[in-house]
């Protein structure tokens, strides 16, 4: 073959390349935005009951049961902000923020101890035991209010700091994550850190339990909306 021709064809190669390389980038663009679009229709679904709400708080009593959809209120009031402001909110406000704060460290940490208990340390019952947590995920929340409220009543918790943070501070679905999570890291780490005389507990703390960040602040972010 002449060099003109290898010339001719390199040049060809070349330009299939280019046009393939922008057909590429064009169907990754349209791909991108066709993701993107889904994404923000997604967020705007799941943003707009806030909105409603938002928009219901400005309404008249008389117009919120008859547009209880609707974004824009057919008679502008404040009266519900008023009514707020006459009530007790910094206090209501003070305990929601003294509740989520506890049950949601207390829970990280309680949770994550049984779970690499239960996914490490060896003992007797130890497969019962995780065989009663998932039995109690299977029970309904529901169920055990009126249990739950019987026996702080009678232990003279009721309207309480304790009585609203204690039963949560601890729940089996955190156990598990935390178990399933402790259970992939690898055995060889802890190994190391006993060699280097690490006792259990710093173990735990020290070595798995940073290594446990993305369980970590799953269960932060569950455990701060379930308080």
């Amino acid at each position: 073959m002449s060099p003109q021709h290898q010339l001719a064809d390199a040049d060809d190669k070349h330009t299939t390349t280019r046009r393939t390389g922008a057909g590429t980038r064009r169907g990754g663009g349209l791909t991108r935005a066709l993701g993107y679009t889904a994404l923000v229709a997604i967020a705007l679904l799941y943003i707009y009951p806030f909105l409603i709400q938002l928009a219901t708080s400005f309404k008249t009593d008389a117009d919120a049961t008859s547009h209880p959809l609707s974004l824009w209120p057919q008679h502008f009031t404040t009266a519900a902000f008023g009514r707020l402001a006459e009530a007790d909110y910094p206090r209501w406000f003070a305990n929601s923020v003294v509740v989520s704060l506890f049950v949601t460290a207390g829970r990280v940490f309680f949770d994550s101890l049984a779970g690499y208990a239960l996914a490490r340390l060896r003992f007797r019952g130890r497969g019962a035991l995780f065989a009663a947590v998932i039995a109690v995920m299977a029970v309904p929340g529901v169920v055990l209010l009126i249990p739950k409220f019987l026996v702080l009543n009678q232990l003279g918790m009721y309207d309480s700091y304790s009585g609203m943070i204690v039963p949560l501070l601890a729940d089996a679905a955190g156990v598990f994550i935390m178990k399933q999570f402790f259970e992939s890291i690898p055995v060889s780490v802890e190994e190391a850190a006993r060699i280097d005389g690490a006792g259990t507990f710093r173990t735990f703390w020290s070595i798995v339990l940073p290594m446990a960040r993305p369980a970590l602040i799953t269960l932060t972010i569950l455990s701060f909306q379930g308080s």
